[in-house]
């Protein structure tokens, strides 16, 4: 088999999106506003968080997830075996036939716009206080990191080949980490993650708001999209992006959900240490 020189274009890095997340969602609550933020307190949170336990986990998530990064040269690049399309299950078949640079190039477009836009829209503007957009902004790093880390766990155990690794000119010549990485598609994921979270951060705090069905609506779209264009790229089979919407629409949705502050609502969840150095957690459903 014979590949060529062409290397991957690098996607934007889920560690440096949760680094920006969780800097943007820092800053102290009277870092905007002065005076007038004493005389306007901001309204009750419908969101609890547990800071001395979530930001250590959030810090764990991803410093895990970078540590393949940071050794991803270390790993020697080498030929694998030939690899035949008879073995790949039948529903994935047809994605070792997709080359679309026109769809690569799609990807790298929505992979800049999905996060800007989701950190665009949590700033505070007009009405809304820097408090509650400190808030959403942590919700959204912890949905960044949590499933940056999922897709790192799963993807080193599967080692699954990518499919253009199944054509005879190979379009891609990227490193041996990568080329047995296509299991699950973590851009797909973030996409998920990112569209129903967003939605479901607004949907708990204004649920009566009109234009909620229309971000959800949104947010589907621009995750189909995702997983779409990178099934025609060439980078993952169809049920990696399966997959992989499936994981980010999972924490997208609980992530918020488990923060919940009203104990009439379904979901509302509390986190604390205890005496002998455990965890406990109560969860009303």
């Amino acid at each position: 088999m014979t590949s060529t020189a062409t290397r991957q274009r690098p996607g934007w890095s889920p560690l440096a999106l949760a680094a920006l997340l969780a800097a943007l969602s820092s800053p102290p609550a009277h870092a905007a506003g002065g005076a007038r933020a004493a005389e306007e307190p901001a309204p009750r949170s419908p969101f609890h968080f547990n800071y001395s336990v979530e930001i250590p986990l959030l810090v764990g998530s991803v410093s895990v997830t970078a540590i393949p990064v940071l050794f991803q040269a270390e790993s020697p690049r080498s030929e694998p075996a030939p690899l035949t399309r008879d073995r790949v299950f039948f529903l994935d078949r047809s994605a070792t036939y997709y080359h679309s640079q026109a769809a690569a190039n799609l990807s790298y477009g929505l992979t800049a716009a999905i996060p800007a836009l989701a950190v665009g829209a949590s700033l505070p503007w007009g009405r809304k206080k820097w408090a509650e957009s400190r808030e959403d902004l942590f919700l959204l790093s912890e949905m960044v990191a949590f499933t940056s880390l999922t897709n790192q766990l799963v993807r080193n155990a599967f080692r699954r080949p990518r499919p253009y690794l199944y054509r005879k000119q190979r379009p891609y010549t990227v490193s041996e980490r990568e080329d047995l990485a296509s299991f699950f598609s973590g851009h797909a994921a973030m996409a998920f993650a990112l569209g129903i979270g967003f939605w479901h951060i607004r949907d708990i705090r204004s649920p009566e708001d009109p234009s909620n069905p229309y971000l959800l609506a949104g947010g589907i779209t621009a995750g189909v999209a995702m997983a779409l264009t990178r099934v025609f790229s060439g980078y993952h089979f169809w049920t990696d992006a399966a997959a992989g919407a499936a994981v980010g629409t999972a924490f997208g949705y609980v992530i918020p959900e488990l923060h919940k502050a009203d104990p009439e609502q379904p979901g509302a969840v509390a986190v604390a240490p205890i005496a002998n150095g455990g965890l406990a957690v109560s969860l009303r459903i």
